[in-house]
């Protein structure tokens, strides 16, 4: 992502904020430590971009952003990558849109630490000249000790995961009742397959005389 395309990302942040956003969730609860640092370097990333837009250009930050740019370009490039897979194990099919407005909510979040932090443009180019002479393997621990409470993603990663991956059930067949009108109780069977009674004594007595 280019200072270009962070300056129209934050021309629409107005109309996205007007959208409805689905239920965030911890990002510490819903992310591996990987996914955490992924996020971390892209938030870090997002704010010095917006820094080299806001900031005076005669302090030769637009040019500290661009070697900065340059020397970590792999390590930006598998970020995107890394947070690509990230959406898509959260949103499916609807990842790439979501990506895009996450990057969004990043740039416009940054935007307004412009307005209200004190010392905004200094804070950022030191950490901007910080990153810049860093070696690649670095910047991750540079941005987990910058970002302290990375961005929410949105849905739990690890909750769509997991739905993901557990095994389909079976449908369970249907226990068959027997109808209680259709089978008479073992008592009335009883009775209508009992012997008839012995007929008394004195009734054969009288038979036989």
């Amino acid at each position: 992502m280019t200072i270009k395309s962070v300056a129209r990302a934050m021309l629409v942040a107005a109309s996205l904020s007007a959208v409805a956003v689905p239920a965030l969730a911890s990002s510490g609860d819903c992310m591996s430590a990987s996914d955490r640092t992924a996020v971390q370097i892209r938030q870090m990333h997002v704010q010095l971009m917006v820094a080299a837009l806001k900031c005076d250009d005669g302090t030769g930050m637009r040019d500290t952003y661009g070697a900065y740019v340059n020397k970590h370009n792999s390590v930006l490039s598998g970020n995107a990558q890394s947070l690509r897979s990230l959406f898509q194990k959260a949103y499916g099919g609807d990842s790439s849109r979501q990506f895009d407005r996450f990057i969004t909510r990043l740039a416009n979040d940054a935007s307004n630490q412009a307005q209200t932090q004190l010392g905004y443009c200094e804070t950022n180019m030191e950490l901007l000249q910080k990153a810049a002479s860093l070696p690649a393997n670095q910047v991750d621990d540079l941005a987990r000790e910058t970002i302290a409470f990375p961005a929410e993603v949105g849905r739990c990663v690890k909750t769509e995961q997991r739905k993901a991956e557990a095994p389909k059930k079976s449908p369970e067949k249907p226990v068959k009742v027997a109808d209680a009108s259709k089978t008479p109780p073992k008592d009335a069977k009883a009775k209508t397959e009992a012997k008839p009674a012995a007929k008394p004594a004195a009734e054969q007595q009288k038979k036989t005389q």
